[in-house]
């Protein structure tokens, strides 16, 4: 599996390159290697609210200290609620579960984006690439590089108080807003596909 940090979202994915818009064959220039990850940035944006509604939640047990997270995207108007609570008996002692199910609004079906399952907060978008190094082994070229990106066209609605108190890592990100990851693509056919991308640590000032 290939490790791929975009924005404030791991996301796994299979260890088959994506072949996306590619350079020239003859080698990579900085930009054109940026041009690659911006469209793989664009089609796997960060997102809050991941799920596929309606969604059924308990947080009394597998869910429990959610709640929050899933209000502030009540009170944001993507998704409405109803509340549920039943008694189930264990062995022991009778246990009151809170059960709510969530569907999206008519504005939520609006900012709902289906290929991340939740709702994009912007998109992590490569802004410069340093340290470019093309290697060739048994005839293959791969090209190593460092990309600095930043998350760019943020909504209104990530920035609401409610939204920022529930989702940590949407204040941190307004609050520094600069990430540096070291990507690594591949020559194939005549065209570089991005294979991998891992967060890299902040250069010294």
């Amino acid at each position: 599996m290939k490790k791929f940090f975009i924005g404030s979202t791991l996301i796994l994915v299979s260890a088959v390159a994506l072949t996306l818009s590619g350079c020239s064959e003859q080698g990579a220039s900085k930009q054109e290697l940026i041009a690659i990850y911006n469209d793989f940035a664009k089609k796997s944006p960060p997102a809050l609210g991941e799920g596929i509604y309606p969604l059924t939640a308990n947080f009394s047990t597998i869910d429990k200290g959610k709640e929050g997270k899933a209000q502030s995207l009540v009170d944001v108007g993507f998704l409405n609620s109803v509340r549920k609570k039943s008694t189930s008996k264990s062995s022991h002692d009778s246990v009151t579960d809170n059960i709510v199910t969530y569907d999206l609004t008519e504005e939520g079906k609006k900012q709902y984006i289906s290929n991340v399952n939740g709702f994009a907060w912007g998109y992590n978008s490569a802004l410069s690439a340093s340290n470019l190094k093309i290697v060739t082994a048994s005839g293959q070229k791969t090209a190593f590089v460092t990309l600095k990106t930043k998350i760019i066209n943020i909504p209104e609605w990530a920035k609401q108080p409610v939204i920022l108190a529930n989702y940590p890592i949407v204040k941190e990100t307004l609050d520094k807003n600069e990430f540096y990851f070291n990507a690594v693509y591949k020559l194939d056919n005549g065209k570089w596909s991005l294979i991998e991308v891992v967060q890299a640590p902040q250069p010294m000032q």
